[in-house]
């Protein structure tokens, strides 16, 4: 991928926005205030493409955000495989739910092409660099980035922290990584497992006693594995791979062969809801705003929603920053995204409970239609026109086409 080439030739000016995080959320935004022609910094601390602890669905929420913005043809252009279903296993019994649409495709080769579109556009790209948003000065925050041994600062009228888990910002004490009670440790390892009977289209879920693994076929037959593990069960089982591994088995699904032999990822705490998700001049969104456990693709949808949606206020503040920004933010993100939480959140308290699972699994195998209201809740829903107090989220100045260089 194209980055810039050199540390210190992003020093020395001021940026329109400073972006901490290249994942879906960060991308989208530089994309799409590099198509507002503000001059965009996005930084993130590895190099892509680069694996992510996810299950690699896009649900039609998803899909919509991204047809919205030009890039509807993205997903199909890297192979993504079409979903059709979902299939719950839970003490040896199978619950099939149809699923209404979706695709699945690796984080690896998803998040690469992201920000090779937002590229595209103008933004300037560092990988391999780490950030810190430091103090404010009369008209922008400051922000520290490094790589290696030499360190530079950068100064930003606004800047996005997109960071994922480890939002890391100095000098602020809004509560920010805040952990949640009873959070999962979340893994996962991308792998080549053509002789199996894990079908391309379907996202199988093993739920179990010590957490739950979600299993998917993406493009070129890879197999995305991805876990979420009670940390307790993780130390009496002897680690996060012999624990899905466990899960898999108990739930009943096919197990997977030499899983210990690959590399695995691991993640920090997972659930998380920060105090706050805007400073001055500073918005919060992706996972850093908050992170509550997806199932078929909600999490996608969620960060590019809410990239979407933050760029008109971010444009904004470069012009005229004022508190009140911060405080359509969140006016903002709770309509757009943390209205539509309750349903993973609750899924995620009934997974907590392995008997009520089995329970629930039990129902579903016998009447998999009571679960299509549910399903159709999280996948419907366009891109939301305003903001929490009714202000457009949609500028006209916002070209939803294409990347040329895609």
């Amino acid at each position: 991928m194209h980055t810039t080439p050199r540390l210190e030739t992003v020093a020395g000016k001021t940026w329109d926005v400073v972006i901490v995080g290249a994942g879906p959320a960060g991308a989208l935004a530089a994309r799409g205030l590099a198509q507002l022609e503000r001059q965009v910094l996005l930084v993130d601390k590895t190099r892509f493409p680069r694996f992510k602890v996810c299950g690699g669905c896009l649900n039609l929420k998803s899909l919509a955000v991204l047809e919205a913005v030009g890039l509807g043809e993205l997903p199909e252009s890297l192979g993504a495989v079409p979903l059709s279903q979902m299939t719950w296993a839970a003490g040896g019994r199978r619950a099939c739910i149809r699923l209404p649409g979706g695709m699945s495709v690796s984080r690896e080769r998803f998040d690469a092409n992201l920000a090779q579109a937002a590229v595209a556009e103008g933004v300037e790209f560092l990988a391999g660099v780490t950030a810190r948003v430091m103090d404010r000065s009369d008209d922008g925050r400051h922000v520290r980035l490094g790589e290696g041994t030499r360190s530079v600062t950068v100064c930003a009228r606004i800047v996005l922290v997109a960071s994922g888990l480890g939002v890391g910002c100095e000098n602020e004490n809004h509560g920010w990584n805040r952990v949640a009670g009873q959070s999962l440790l979340g893994t996962g390892v991308l792998i080549e497992a053509v002789d199996t009977d894990y079908l391309p289209g379907t996202i199988y879920i093993a739920c179990g006693r010590g957490g739950y693994v979600g299993i998917t076929r993406v493009e070129q037959g890879l197999l995305n594995v991805a876990a979420a593990l009670d940390p307790a069960f993780v130390r009496h089982e002897g680690g996060l791979v012999n624990s899905a591994c466990l899960l898999i088995k108990e739930a009943g699904l096919p197990a997977l062969e030499d899983l210990a032999q690959h590399v695995w990822k691991g993640t920090p705490l997972l659930t998380r809801r920060p105090s706050a998700i805007a400073g001055d001049r500073l918005f919060l969104l992706g996972d850093a705003a908050g992170y509550i456990e997806p199932f078929t693709g909600e999490g996608m949808a969620w960060a590019l929603a809410g990239a979407r949606a933050v760029v008109p206020l971010a444009d904004q503040g470069c012009r005229h920053w004022t508190p009140e920004l911060g405080r359509r933010w969140q006016a903002t993100y709770r309509q757009v995204i943390r209205r539509r939480q309750w349903v993973c959140r609750s899924l995620s308290h009934l997974l907590r409970h392995p008997g009520l699972t089995r329970g629930v699994v039990r129902i579903l195998s016998a009447y998999p239609s009571i679960a299509h209201p549910v399903v159709h809740f999280l996948n419907a829903g366009g891109v939301a026109a305003t903001d929490g107090q009714g202000y457009h989220l949609q500028s006209a100045h916002i070209p939803a086409r294409p990347s040329s260089r895609l």
